[in-house]
């Protein structure tokens, strides 16, 4: 049982150093200037569940008044 253990932990140390790894060599973010800070929204605008998109889009519009 300990064997289990030990190798579950070293996978998960591994993973998080890997995964780590990349934030630190990323280098230049993506969407962020001086001026500018791009924010992405993922969600549902069509078919059923398209309803919980009216918050999206009211934020998209919140956002355009104040940058207008």
């Amino acid at each position: 049982m300990n064997n289990i253990i030990k190798k579950s932990m070293m996978a998960m140390a591994a993973f998080g150093v890997l995964t780590t790894a990349g934030a630190v060599i990323a280098g230049e973010t993506t969407g962020l200037t001086d001026t500018t800070i791009k924010v992405g929204v993922m969600g549902p605008f069509t078919g059923n569940a398209s309803s919980y998109s009216k918050t999206q889009i009211g934020l998209m519009a919140y956002f355009k008044h104040i940058n207008d």
